[in-house]
């Protein structure tokens, strides 16, 4: 899905973990033979018109790569919300679409309602918009945000300690993204699922399998 704003948004693949449980670098592990951030910069791609690889050693022909800026309060310390503080400090638009790039499953489609909702059409006026789960959890390294106000509240945020990302959340006018509406994107179980060991990455090739087998019309 496309949409005429494209340049009011910019996508920003977070490739910067420590992949110790993956035991390699999790952003150039190959699933269904294309590395985990390559199919996360495809999928910000169909909404943003340009797309930065944050942190990390995984590169790509259609994605500029960006170094890790530490939040302030990080004092050189690895913290998740490093990511989203580099994504807000980088981004150049109105609006930036964050996507880890252990998520594999997560569609353009999905992103393209999330920057509907939060106002690249419609100007509905949220700070964020986030999936989530029918458990509870919250998954802000998958999400759209109004960069000003984001980039203000981490700022704030800096003087003592690293906000937690729910913390983050928290502090933000959101709009969530809910389980039953998740099903208009793909199996919810999936479609926000981690690929974070070497097990999980197994279970996701598997499922690319099942996927393209359905898609082929073969029982």
């Amino acid at each position: 899905m496309e949409f005429s704003t494209k340049t009011d948004i910019e996508g920003f693949v977070l490739a910067g973990g420590a992949s110790s449980r993956m035991g390699a670098d999790k952003a150039s592990v190959l699933l269904g033979g294309i590395p985990l951030a390559e199919r996360a910069v495809r999928t910000l791609l169909g909404v943003c018109e340009r797309v930065y690889l944050v942190g990390g050693e995984a590169r790509s022909d259609m994605a500029a790569s960006i170094a890790d800026m530490q939040h302030p309060a990080a004092k050189g310390r690895r913290a998740a919300i490093n990511g989203l503080y580099t994504a807000f400090s980088h981004c150049k638009t109105r609006f930036a679409a964050v996507l880890a790039c252990d998520m594999p499953f997560v569609t353009a489609d999905l992103f393209a309602f999330m920057a509907d909702e939060i106002g690249v059409k419609d100007r509905k006026g949220f700070d964020a918009v986030i999936p989530r789960e029918a458990d509870g959890r919250i998954q802000p390294l998958c999400a759209v945000y109004k960069k000003e106000p984001c980039l203000e509240k981490l700022r704030m945020m800096q003087m003592d300690r690293v906000p937690a990302m729910r913390e983050f959340a928290a502090s933000l006018n959101v709009r969530y993204v809910e389980h039953r509406e998740l099903e208009r994107f793909g199996d919810p179980a999936f479609l926000l699922s981690n690929v974070n060991t070497p097990a999980e990455l197994a279970a996701a090739e598997e499922r690319l399998g099942l996927n393209s087998i359905a898609a082929d019309g073969l029982p």
